[in-house]
């Protein structure tokens, strides 16, 4: 059965539209590298924006994904903040029920630690709220971007 990917677009200054069909690498990044329980109806509704920091996905209008790459040898330091704070008045505002953060990172080891710091400090005790260091090729197709950082 082919599934659609529906396109809510951020502002044109800000977000690069992207349209494709869902697959079933998204459907194992959300689940299985991600560990979301979600129901497969959940994965009949999924869009995808692309702003200038990072890449937004939205997954049956209940969980609400970030997307951050970063380069060789870097830490996602203050953007990770700013990301995990924007995301939990996004999560509010579209009324999902989670809201998980995304670090793709060639080197996720490096990251880890600079990530946990900078997570904690801006979503607080928020048990909807989840942080997720993976290794950049851990990342589906339909979710890479250039490397930024």
């Amino acid at each position: 059965m082919l599934r659609c990917i529906s396109v809510a677009a951020l502002p044109a200054s800000t977000a690069q539209t992207v349209t494709s069909l869902a697959s079933p690498a998204l459907e194992h990044f959300v689940r299985g590298t991600l560990g979301c329980k979600c129901p497969d109806d959940v994965f009949q509704s999924i869009a995808i924006d692309r702003a200038d920091s990072h890449t937004r996905l939205v997954v049956g209008n209940r969980l609400l994904i970030y997307v951050l790459e970063i380069s060789p040898g870097k830490t996602p330091g203050k953007a990770l903040a700013r990301l995990a704070e924007q995301g939990l008045t996004d999560r509010s505002a579209a009324r999902l029920n989670r809201f998980r953060m995304v670090i793709a990172s060639p080197q996720p080891a490096l990251a880890l630690a600079d990530a946990k710091a900078s997570f904690a400090e801006a979503v607080g005790d928020d048990d909807r709220a989840h942080l997720h260091v993976i290794a950049a090729d851990q990342l589906p197709a339909e979710l890479r971007r250039s490397m930024v950082n």
